[in-house]
Parts: structure tokens; sequence; C-alpha cells
């Protein structure tokens, strides 16, 4: 275990201890990213302090919250974080850690400006939650780093 994974742990644990019932923190994203990456990354964790957002890279529950709200929301193909975060935040006290975790920046690195803001427009106009796996061309599409 490194000294970040030990360290994010902790923090998890601490929250649990004081009755956060779920939490989550913001991302960073690993390797080179192109500078409206990084535009991005500084919008997405005051979004994330702001409203206690989650993103696909950190979040975690007790386990009688996650049995609480149903679990995952399988009929979905994408977002399925989002909509337990708002179940878990309807349950009791969801805390965002001030820990970031690493995350990967491929999709930053892979696809252009205009295919990033197109992916932004289809998550924030679906409120995250991609019901329809053509909706979710940028997980499906099959695009690699080369």
């Amino acid at each position: 275990m490194t000294l970040l994974s030990s360290l994010l742990s902790s923090l998890t644990m601490t929250a649990i201890n004081n009755n956060a019932i779920g939490g989550s923190a913001a991302i960073r994203f690993d390797g080179y990213v192109p500078i409206y990456g990084r535009v991005i990354q500084w919008l997405l964790y005051r979004i994330y302090r702001l409203g206690k957002i989650v993103g696909g890279g950190y979040l975690f529950c007790t386990r009688e919250a996650f049995e609480g709200v149903g679990g995952f929301d399988e009929t979905v193909y994408g977002g399925e974080e989002m909509i337990l975060r708002r179940s878990l935040k309807k349950l009791g006290a969801f805390v965002l850690l001030k820990q970031t975790v690493l995350t990967s920046g491929r999709r930053l690195r892979i696809y252009s400006f205009w295919e990033i803001m197109r992916i932004i427009v289809c998550l924030g106009t679906s409120g995250g939650r991609i019901e329809d796996r053509n909706a979710g061309w940028f997980w499906y599409d099959g695009k690699r780093e080369g």
C-alpha cells in the first residue's frame, strides 16, 4: 500500500467513524494533459468542493447505506456513481475528503477539445446518467492511447 492510498484509507475511516455514511474525493489527472484539460481539472475541483459532487474516481459508503439505497443502478451504462451519490446524500452525511485521487487523463489526451466539450455537454444535460450505450460513445468507442 502506498503512502497516498494509506492516507486515503485513513481519511475514509475517520469520516465513517465521525458518522459520515459516505463520501468522495476530488480527482487529479495523471500524466500530461493539454491546457484545456488542466482548466477542466481546476473547474471540476471547485465544482466537487461546492456541491460535494463525485466523479468515478473515488466513492465510499458504509455497507448499510449502500444496501439502504439499493446499491448501484444496473439499468444505466454510465453515471451510476452519480446516482448512488444523490441517493446516499438523502440518507445522511456525505463528505468530500481533502485528499485528491489520481485518475487517468487518457481521454484528455486522445480526444480533441471539441470532443471533450461534447462529452461535458452530454454528461451535464443528462445529470451524469447515461441510459443508452450510444449516448456513452466516449466510454465504448474503443479509442485508445497509442
